[in-house]
């Protein structure tokens, strides 16, 4: 039903010209343009795989598994919804991360002088992916790489969702929220601005899928129309490729993350 009404509104907001105030960019250039004005009645969100960071195996970037879709396919085609969630944790957890764009470091710092309040958003799970509590896994890497989101909160909550769904829950850990994968990543705007403790006037959310932009835009429109919303789809992870990495390689890698999975799901699905 919440969905039917995300989709009314995205079609009734283009039927009276109104228009998702989304900018399209592959350029760290770009995304600094967006932040002069910013103070600390703003609210910026990132979101973290293809977006701040990139996996320092090119195999294991987003980019490289639409180029190699079939081989992907291959293996996944009759995967369960959850076993392909916890394909996706593993393919994180495979190789370390670098940042996207050093600058980005830059830019967190600006955007701290300017007192505004920062968060990531990802939509992973906020549960063990084997022995391994995956917020954990991921605040420790990005702290490794320059980046602490929990001066702007610091503390851990499950969210309440609605049906629950226990292996994919939702919830909040040092300044990073993971949405669980089956929920829509705007879906926990209340829960978020309840957690910050105040409501801004301004929203910025980067991401490198337009989905979950829309996905904060409507849930924004329906919850907190007054807010501003500034939508930045940051589409470097798009720019990478290398014609240098082949299906066989690319299938190898595949095989044996799957291969970890099926260990896994023995144990945890």
């Amino acid at each position: 039903m919440h969905k039917l009404f995300l989709v009314i509104l995205l079609i009734f907001s283009n039927l009276n010209g109104e228009k998702m105030n989304i900018i399209d960019t592959e350029k760290i250039a770009d995304v600094f343009a967006q932040f002069a004005n910013i103070d600390n009645n703003t609210l910026v969100i990132f979101d973290v795989d293809s977006t701040l960071l990139v996996s320092t195996d090119k195999y294991l970037r987003r980019n490289t598994f639409k180029k190699f879709k079939y081989e992907y396919e291959q293996y996944t085609n009759k995967f369960t919804a959850e076993e392909k969630s916890l394909l996706l944790h593993l393919l994180v957890m495979e190789s370390p991360s670098q940042l996207m764009e050093y600058d980005f470091i830059k830019l967190l710092n600006y955007i701290e002088k300017k007192r505004a309040c920062t968060l990531a958003c990802t939509a992973a799970r906020f549960h063990h992916i084997g022995t391994i509590f995956f917020p954990e896994f991921r605040f420790t890497e990005l702290k490794t790489l320059g980046i602490d989101f929990s001066k702007s909160y610091s503390g851990q909550r499950k969210f309440k969702t609605y049906p629950p769904i226990k292996q994919n829950e939702a919830g909040i850990d040092r300044g990073i929220v993971y949405t669980g994968h089956f929920f829509k990543k705007g879906f926990f705007v209340e829960e978020i601005i309840s957690l910050i403790g105040f409501i801004p006037n301004k929203i910025i959310i980067i991401d490198d899928k337009k989905n979950n932009l829309e996905s904060f835009y409507c849930n924004l429109q329906e919850k907190y129309p007054a807010i501003e919303f500034l939508g930045i789809h940051y589409r470097k992870i798009e720019t990478f490729h290398d014609k240098k990495l082949t299906r066989k390689v690319f299938s190898s890698k595949i095989k044996t993350i799957v291969q970890k999975l099926k260990t896994l799901t023995r144990k945890q699905l």
